[in-house]
């Protein structure tokens, strides 16, 4: 995992869980002939030189295994997350010139990520450009590769497939994220319906006794809930999950139409909050601590 990436990166419970999670859809899942694990975003920057690695490792033109790997030296070097902002974009598109006559289509396919996943980066890490612009491509990103692994998983199945998604809160509202751009979790929505089935969103809370993580020191929970639900602070639990469904409270809009702009989208976005106790901030790999203090 380091060597792909996740040195620079923290999940969103802890390793463990995350971990255990993947390893039970592995082995639970029927899927025969496509990945029981889909991938939707772009490249993570932490990863970016793994996969450059990979091109100047397989690639049979020698001029692309040449940049693909100056490239990759440069990623490993820059290990904070920001190679995306500073490496040239004419840079990866000379990589991709040379890759277009390759027999290997995976190595084109990956340098096409790797430039899109660069314009994305790019306004966020100081390499330009417009932050909606790149928030916008992003989704769209994800819904389209949501559609293509679908699709391909029912031709290969004959069946159309059980999937759960894990995203960040604003990816998986229905309707206008805070980014003002339409969330990944409409399109699913809809999406569902189209295929005369359903679909469950779930809004994941930190409560009472955890943390989440942040720099330097993680951020606790225990006032988080209150400050954004005041009036259910009362009743979460301090031990247990406390389990909230929106659905119920849609029958009778007007006993929470005092609720502030922001919870009433919440409310309207995700079927179930579910509040979690006593959960550990996520932690980077070790790895990433030792390298930070050299």
């Amino acid at each position: 995992m380091a060597a792909h990436g996740g040195v620079a990166g923290a999940p969103f419970l802890s390793w463990t869980p995350e971990v255990e999670l993947v390893d039970t859809v592995v082995h639970s899942s029927t899927a025969r002939r496509e990945p029981a694990v889909w991938g939707l975003d772009q490249v993570f920057d932490g990863a970016a030189p793994a996969r450059l690695r990979d091109i100047a490792e397989g690639a049979r033109h020698r001029e692309a295994r040449a940049i693909a790997a100056e490239l990759a030296d440069a990623g490993e070097a820059n290990w904070t997350n920001d190679w995306f902002g500073t490496v040239e974009p004419a840079r990866l598109q000379e990589l991709r010139a040379r890759l277009n006559n390759s027999r290997v289509l995976r190595y084109a396919q990956m340098a096409d990520a790797l430039i899109q996943s660069r314009r994305i980066y790019a306004p966020f890490v100081g390499g330009g450009g417009e932050v909606y612009l790149a928030n916008l491509e992003r989704e769209t990103l994800m819904k389209r590769t949501f559609q293509q692994r679908f699709e391909a998983a029912a031709r290969a199945d004959g069946a159309l497939p059980r999937v759960m998604l894990k995203l960040g809160g604003y990816h998986i509202t229905r309707g206008a994220s805070p980014t003002w751009v339409q969330g990944l979790g409409g399109f699913v929505s809809e999406y569902a319906v189209a295929h005369g089935v359903t679909a469950t969103t779930i809004s994941m809370w930190c409560g009472p006794g955890g943390a989440v993580y942040s720099t330097p020191e993680p951020v606790q929970c225990d006032e988080s809930v209150a400050a954004y639900w005041p009036f259910l602070a009362g009743y979460v639990d301090r031990e247990r999950v406390t389990i909230v469904d929106f659905r119920i409270w849609r029958l009778r809009p007007g006993r929470w139409e005092h609720l502030s702009a922001d919870a009433q989208a919440m409310i309207g976005s995700y079927d179930v909050l579910v509040i979690v106790p006593n959960g550990p901030a996520s932690p980077f790999l070790p790895e990433l601590s030792a390298r930070a203090v050299q």
